[in-house]
């Protein structure tokens, strides 16, 4: 994660550096739900083939459900997939993980676990498992693992989603007919965060001065702020910093500069005045620092 940096030379006082820690580029991309929320416990594990059936769903309570809510930094979530063979057999199947509506998912498949019997590859760059062929009797349950995802740049949907989980393969009859065999379930993944604030200063530099017209001195602290463990993406940072008062002098001047992309989106820039203000009489300089959702 890329932080933020802002330095503020001053005369006759004292004034910060801070860093913003944990900032994620916000995304949104718009959603629509194809199946409603309350039906998402009904739907049919008949697929296209009438001797198959296929399910994704988790364990919650010692309970079925295809809904869930689990902290981001969660590592136990285990996705629970069901195939029933009934007559005839499967072959060059797989299990895909995408978001609805062809989106990116908000859940990815664990590194490295091992693949369960009925797998023959994990495929976590895709977010796939590869399954063997499934025969006539095959009635089995298994489970993977799934985490949170959390790019750098951050889709704000990805908070809570609709994913789809999708059976694709080959059946083939007792027969010897084959039909390509398409099913998809789809589930609901809901991500929270216990967000616990860091708060860091320190002094950089005290530089006094003296010209022929003032005397005073040139002070830069830094103050880091952001999330613990890096939890979840922050939304907008404000921070206030009062400026004290030295022998008798008071703040004269404020300047803020960013130096890299995760401060303002530009780098080596001077702070848009916007994006801060001064309060001389108080002497508190207020920032406000906003991770504006980008629409796509």
């Amino acid at each position: 994660m890329k932080q933020k940096k802002i330095s503020k030379a001053l005369s006759l006082a004292i004034a910060s550096t801070i860093v913003f820690t944990n900032f994620f580029s916000i995304g949104l991309t718009s959603k629509t739900y194809a199946i409603a929320e309350g039906n998402l416990e009904t739907q049919d594990v008949q697929t296209n083939s009438g001797n198959i059936e296929f399910d994704a769903f988790y364990m919650n309570n010692n309970q079925k459900t295809h809904e869930i809510e689990k902290e981001l930094n969660n590592s136990d979530l285990e996705l629970c997939l069901y195939t029933n063979v009934k007559k005839g057999y499967i072959k060059n199947a797989k299990i895909q993980i995408k978001g609805e509506n062809n989106t990116k998912a908000n859940i990815k498949l664990q590194d490295n676990q091992t693949p369960p019997e009925l797998v023959e590859t994990i495929d976590k760059d895709n977010n796939q498992i590869i399954l063997k062929q499934l025969n006539t009797g095959t009635n089995s349950t298994f489970k993977v693992k799934v985490d949170s995802i959390k790019d750098d740049k951050y889709d704000i949907s990805n908070i809570e989603k609709i994913n789809e989980i999708q059976l694709i393969g080959t059946y083939v009859n007792n027969q010897g007919k084959e039909k390509e065999l398409d099913k998809t379930i789809q589930i609901k993944n809901k991500w929270t965060a216990e967000a616990k604030v860091e708060i860091f200063q320190e002094t950089e530099s005290c530089i006094p001065y003296k010209n022929e017209e003032e005397e005073g001195i040139i002070l830069q602290t830094k103050v880091q702020t952001g999330l613990e463990n890096n939890v979840a993406p922050i939304k907008l940072t404000l921070v206030k910093i009062q400026v004290p008062i030295i022998k008798g002098k008071v703040l004269k001047d404020v300047k803020i500069v960013g130096n890299t992309l995760a401060t303002n989106n530009k780098q080596e820039d001077v702070f848009e005045k916007s994006s801060w203000t001064l309060d001389k009489e108080k002497g508190i300089i207020t920032i406000i620092q906003k991770n504006e959702v980008r629409r796509r």
